[in-house]
């Protein structure tokens, strides 16, 4: 049992990031990609999306404070690093907030041809274990200090501290992960990621 609530929010982070790839995993190429109807997102895409969070996190959370930034340097983005929105033929489509697929118009989204499931999965991988890496270093004490302005966060969660900024994470991926299994549910009959 995690002995502080820091380390229950870091736990719930990451067994998030467990249930969603145990999930991806286990749909086939053609349940990651499917869609109920046209205008509907399919499993890639929320996955996508939550990777792409959780790898511009990696890159924002040094910057929240001096004490993270001295400890952690300054992470890059792998989605940056290797090219992937060109690699992945996105081009010059409107990903929303920093390429995230925040804000992104819903006909961008449905229009995006995702990769196959093992390079969707590659980066998805890659994006979890460093943003869990992160997470797992920051100090109980740290989760309580005062995010400070910075470019990578301006206007996103807010004034708050870094711990509620990664509380917003397990919000928000877990949001996605149901939108996941219901759309494996409606493929299969059984949805669920946890049991």
């Amino acid at each position: 049992m995690p002995s502080s609530y820091a380390r229950i929010i870091v736990d719930l982070y990451c067994r998030t990031h467990q249930r969603l790839l145990m999930l991806a995993e286990k749909a086939t190429e053609t349940q990651l990609h499917w869609r109920p109807t046209p205008q509907s997102h399919s499993m890639a895409f929320h996955l996508w999306h939550v990777a792409r969070w959780a790898d511009y996190m990696q890159a924002a959370i040094p910057g929240m404070t001096p004490e993270l930034r001295q400890q952690l340097g300054a992470p890059v983005q792998i989605w940056e690093s290797e090219g992937l929105a060109v690699r992945w033929g996105f081009g010059f489509a409107e990903l929303g907030y920093s390429q995230t697929g925040m804000s992104m118009s819903d006909d961008v989204a449905r229009d995006l041809n995702f990769p196959d499931k093992a390079e969707l999965l590659a980066y998805v991988g890659k994006a979890f274990a460093a943003v869990e890496q992160i997470v797992k270093s920051i100090a109980d004490h740290q989760f309580e200090q005062a995010e400070q302005p910075q470019p990578l966060t301006e206007g996103i969660w807010g004034e708050g501290t870094v711990g509620s900024a990664i509380l917003e994470h397990v919000v928000h991926d877990n949001r996605h992960l149901g939108a996941m299994e219901s759309l494996y549910g409606l493929q299969t009959g059984s949805g669920t990621a946890s049991i």
